[in-house]
């Protein structure tokens, strides 16, 4: 066959093969969609927590520099009488029950430079949270599930909460309703709190990201700025049996069981 026709024919091949993974919620109380909602704080609710992950992240941290991130949002809303404070220094992410939990490269919301952000009595704050996995795990295939570790200053009270997210690939489904502000695109907020990650303090461009259905992608001139893009409201895609909780790690010679990581929160 000539080679000018099948250079174009692995091509399409190769788009026709590809998958898009996104990840859920998983364990109990989490349900079969995008998020879950965590009444807050779980002793005397006055409020409430939506957790949910965009996936991995296409974004240019530097000229010529473009990484994979892994992306994670809590969406905090306050009607207590009080002020609720969140550290972005706090929020850790496990990829593997054996590996040191991962903080933030970057934080971006509309609150401010951080690391450490005030929610006031009736205020509504969207926290997105960009994590530079190990090599290893920085495509879906190679990562089934990962965890957030959570926590939240309520008061002289901290509170911690794990999520944990289970990746799929699967078709459309009915969903049940979330508030909008749940889903809105990433990179919207104008402030950006960097990490230790990446040696640029600039912030990031996202080029694109995938939410079922809709995938969103920018393209920006330059690799300052952050280009928002808002993906469709997506359909929400059946869980396959992939999907199942995280196996506990195997106890240690000689030990109790370890227990699987603790999951909470309520589906509405």
């Amino acid at each position: 066959m000539c080679r000018r026709l099948m250079l174009p024919m692995l091509l399409a091949a190769a788009v026709g093969c590809a998958h898009d993974y996104a990840y859920w919620p998983a364990g109990m109380g989490a349900g079969y969609g995008p998020a879950t909602r965590y009444p807050f704080p779980p002793d005397v609710p006055r409020g409430e927590v939506y957790a949910t992950s965009f996936g991995f992240t296409q974004m240019d941290v530097a000229p010529g520099k473009a990484v994979e991130t892994l992306h994670a949002r809590l969406v905090i809303v306050n009607e207590g009488p009080g002020t609720w404070t969140i550290d972005g220094r706090q929020q850790l992410l496990s990829v593997r029950h054996d590996l040191p939990p991962i903080a933030p490269a970057y934080l971006n919301t509309e609150g401010g430079p951080g690391p450490t952000y005030d929610v006031a009595a009736g205020q509504r704050r969207i926290i997105d949270l960009y994590f530079a996995v190990p090599g290893a795990f920085q495509r879906p295939k190679d990562l089934p599930w990962f965890e957030l570790a959570w926590r939240m200053q309520v008061g002289t009270q901290s509170v911690q909460q794990r999520t944990v997210f289970q990746r799929f690939d699967g078709a459309e489904a009915p969903r049940e309703p979330y508030p909008d502000y749940v889903f809105v695109g990433l990179g919207w907020g104008g402030g950006w709190w960097y990490g230790q990650t990446f040696a640029t303090q600039q912030p990031p461009v996202i080029r694109g990201y995938y939410y079922p259905p809709a995938r969103a992608r920018t393209s920006a001139p330059d690799w300052r700025g952050v280009p928002r893009a808002t993906p469709a409201t997506p359909a929400t895609p059946d869980r396959p049996a992939e999907a199942m909780p995280p196996v506990a790690p195997a106890s240690p010679a000689g030990g109790a069981p370890a227990a699987a990581p603790p999951t909470g929160g309520s589906w509405r």
